[in-house]
């Protein structure tokens, strides 16, 4: 009964976020954190001004590192750390053009396929260091630094290695991104450039042979069968991007903006070169060691670091040329040299061995004008529009069984080429400085999505000001799009089909309520001839509508002088589909008991974390396919994992103790036992102590 309620009971539970928003109201002048470090994503080619997040370098939260897949309380995964994962909240909205297949290592493939950027005033880095109870190993480096005025150079790295508690569960990641950007003296023109590359090595056990004799039996997890001695699966991708932008308006020279007005420069808010004094739509000055924050609690946009005095003079605006180039060569293989004779349903080229093998190449040109100018504030403009094209050109490449140890491997494979051409438009208008609505829309005029399109518009309003403001948002998105080409072709040792799919059509209906308090979202899926991969692993579309609803609730809250409380909480309702399966609930919650000892020299944290989801038949995984599929014969869920660790803050060294998975056994006389699954077949880790550190360099 207990259990049965705990999703009610964690919801009560569930208290605050401090989730502050870039207000447009009065400018102060404030005195600069010298190491403060903000970060901020490239959204140059759009309406969108950068926007900046103070980095989160408070204690709470850096033991959460040595599980990323639960960093964003979503994702189910096989049990060891860079190994495929699935997320357990629905999503489905993407940008129109080419998509090959979702690939499953979402945690472990950031830096690559979401690179953020550092701005500092002093060059900064940050090395990171983690070790498990089961050898687990995760290093890291984030670092910026200043080459020349108006140049910088950013590096962000991530390396995991770990042998698995099971058989032939190795897994290991590596993901890089080597950034560059530079702006001219006055600001007229500015490149954005990152190269990436990111490879995951993961060995494929296909699960355990039997779930009775794991969930029943003490042997240890090295014992246990499985049903894959040798497959393994390697993903490997490299590019890069580099978006470049002109206005076409002369601006004003920093030399003359600054004799109009000697307190403030006129800096460019992507430059890392900053004076001590800027302009802050920021109340607040923190210390980042000793006070209690959170990294979406200081945003704050371009207009901090910018000269009215240039903006307020009545000029045509001729507007911005940008041009993004970005590549990306990406490549799957699943082998196995020794088969077992009825894992797999098929064995269509060899029955001994397996060597399935796809490359996917995209390369593609985006050029744009916006009357947005990246030097300038968000107040400045009531109306602003984005125009762009878009040229694809992608290639995917399967290679045949026979020819796959074979130097003629490459001239025998199948090749499939696509052009495409996407024109998109993006428009954003304020009113009475509190409202603002946005739409935007896209086409395609030819290629596999021909005649895709998306169309998406929202409307939000500001509710009061400074710690009391309250945001409201609402939008709907409607699209007709191609599913991933995956779906309709594959050609493997255990797999094959040929399709000829059908766009999906989906409604998305969305509401966002946040301020200091909280930050409740909800939206409402609609979706016709959705596809999924049915119980034999094989592309199908449904028949039928299907229906998603999604409520998230985030809240971290300091309560008192030592408590700290940081909750995450979802609802989420299929209305019967036969198709899409969720968990119900899903709770990821910490608390915090955060101390200052030896005159703030020392801050110490014990807690403990809690992830619960209600039972669900959650999707079973093929490795041969490196995908997710239905399965209706083994529910998971239904249980609840706790930690206890203890977080120490020394001056800017970060370190935490933790041992994980202590429920287990508490839970073994209750109906939980060893169920500890996230995936059929998958147990997840058992109990053990973590250890890290996380030292951060500002000089």
């Amino acid at each position: 009964m207990i259990m049965k309620r705990l999703p009610l009971y964690l919801l009560f539970f569930t208290l605050y976020l401090p989730f502050a928003m870039a207000q447009e109201g009065a400018i102060h002048s404030i005195a600069m954190d010298s190491t403060a470090v903000y970060l901020f994503r490239n959204t140059i080619d759009s309406t969108d001004f950068p926007l900046f997040v103070r980095y989160d370098s408070t204690l709470t939260g850096i033991e959460k590192r040595s599980n990323p897949a639960w960093d964003n309380a979503a994702f189910a995964d096989l049990g060891n750390i860079g190994q495929a994962q699935k997320n357990m909240l629905f999503g489905y909205q993407r940008p129109s053009g080419f998509h090959y297949k979702q690939i499953p290592y979402h945690s472990y493939t950031q830096n690559t396929t979401n690179p953020v950027y550092f701005r500092s005033l002093l060059p900064y880095s940050e090395v990171y260091y983690l070790i498990g109870a089961k050898k687990e190993q995760d290093v890291g480096l984030n670092f910026s630094r200043n080459l020349y005025r108006g140049l910088t150079l950013g590096i962000l790295f991530d390396l995991t290695f770990s042998p698995g508690a099971f058989p032939n569960q190795r897994a290991s990641t590596s993901d890089i991104s080597v950034s560059l950007r530079y702006f001219t003296p006055t600001y007229r023109y500015g490149v954005i450039g990152a190269f990436s590359h990111y490879k995951v090595q993961a060995n494929e056990n296909g699960g355990i042979a039997s779930d009775s004799l794991f969930e029943t039996s003490q042997l240890r997890p090295e014992a246990i069968p499985v049903n894959l001695t040798t497959g393994s699966t390697t993903v490997r991708n490299y590019g890069f991007e580099v978006t470049q932008y002109f206005h076409l308006s002369k601006p004003l020279s920093a030399q003359k903006t600054k004799k109009q007005d000697g307190n403030l420069p006129s800096n460019n808010p992507l430059d890392s070169l900053m004076e001590d004094y800027v302009t802050d739509t920021l109340q607040h000055a923190i210390d980042t060691l000793q006070h209690f924050t959170d990294s979406l609690q200081y945003v704050t946009d371009s207009l901090q670091f910018i000269d009215d005095q240039e903006f307020n003079r009545k000029r045509f605006n001729w507007g911005r040329l940008s041009l993004r180039t970005k590549m990306s060569d990406l490549s799957w293989l699943y082998d196995n040299g020794t088969l077992p004779p009825d894992f797999f349903p098929n064995y269509y080229n060899d029955s001994l061995k397996t060597h399935d093998s796809t490359r996917y190449f995209i390369f593609e040109n985006t050029f744009s004008y916006s009357n947005a100018n990246i030097n300038s504030q968000q107040k400045d403009y009531q109306f602003r529009y984005y125009l762009s094209l878009t040229h694809q050109y992608t290639q995917i490449q399967s290679i045949p069984q026979k020819y796959a140890y074979d130097t003629m491997a490459m001239r025998n494979s199948t090749v499939f080429y696509y052009n495409q051409l996407i024109p998109k438009v993006q428009i954003l208008t304020r009113l009475f400085r509190t409202f603002e609505l946005r739409a935007s829309g896209d086409y395609v005029l030819n290629g596999y999505n021909k005649d895709d399109f998306s169309l998406s518009g929202s409307i939000g309003n500001t509710f009061g000001k400074g710690d009391n403001a309250t945001d409201l948002r609402l939008g709907i998105t409607t699209a007709s799009q191609m599913p991933d080409w995956f779906y309709g072709y594959y050609n493997g040792n255990h797999y094959r089909w040929e399709n000829s799919c059908d766009k999906v059509n989906y409604f998305i209906f969305s509401g966002e309520l946040s301020n200091r308090l909280f930050d409740l979202k909800g939206e409402y899926f609609l979706l016709s001839n959705y596809m999924y991969l049915n119980r034999e692993a094989l592309p199908e579309a449904a028949e039928d509508i299907q229906n998603v609803l999604k409520i998230s609730l985030k809240s971290k809250v300091k309560v008192g002088k030592y408590w700290i409380f940081d909750n995450f909480l979802a609802y989420q309702n299929t209305f019967n589909s036969a198709v899409i399966r969720l968990p119900d609930f899903l709770y990821n919650g910490t608390v915090y008991f955060q101390m200052s000892l030896a005159k703030n020299a020392l801050i110490l944290a014990p807690g403990i974390s809690l992830f619960y989801n209600t039972a669900y038949f959650a999707d079973a995984y093929t490795p041969a396919l490196n995908s997710f599929y239905l399965q209706e014969e083994m529910k998971t869920g239904n249980y609840l994992y706790a930690d206890f660790f203890v977080d120490v803050n020394i001056k800017y060294a970060r370190i935490f103790v933790k041992y994980r998975h202590f429920s287990n056994p508490l839970l073994q006389n209750t109906e939980m036992g060893n169920k500890y699954y996230m995936i059929p077949h998958y147990p997840q880790v058992g109990g053990g102590v973590y250890a890290g550190v996380s030292w951060r360099f500002i000089n």
